[in-house]
């Protein structure tokens, strides 16, 4: 419930939109608005760090806006809490800083690449011979 935290402190930023779901639900699906898309206006999310912006830029729409949709259950107040968590999943994920990989960590990255380089080359002498052997001889 931590999404409800920050988007009471946050709601200019972000614009509701209910909507019907689509799928199978039989009436339900005709009659209520169970669907719910958030768009979160990059824009005004001063708050955010200049180096995360960045990376939500990337996922945003031409607008600038975040956009996430939830139809998951039939109801709409489920599926609001559903996207503001995508939200602050989203957020939370651009804000962290990978940490530097340990050396055994490199080292065992490192054998796995020469690994499939060697299984590249085997593959590829085995498919050369195959067609060499396909070859009429010279004469």
């Amino acid at each position: 419930m931590a999404a409800d935290i920050h988007a009471q402190q946050h709601s200019t930023s972000y614009h509701i939109k209910y909507s019907k779901s689509s799928g199978p639900g039989g009436q339900n699906v005709n009659k209520v608005n169970s669907k719910v898309e958030v768009r979160f206006d990059l824009g005004k999310a001063d708050w955010i760090p200049a180096y995360a912006r960045s990376k939500l830029f990337d996922k945003a729409t031409k607008e600038g806006y975040l956009v996430t949709t939830s139809d998951t259950t039939r109801s709409p107040h489920q599926n609001l809490q559903s996207c503001l968590d995508k939200l602050v999943a989203q957020v939370t994920e651009a804000v962290e800083v990978p940490k530097e990989a340990s050396p055994e960590t490199k080292r065992r990255v490192l054998q796995l690449s020469w690994l499939e380089d060697a299984q590249r080359e085997r593959q590829k002498r085995f498919r050369s011979k195959k067609k060499q052997e396909r070859r009429k001889p010279l004469k």
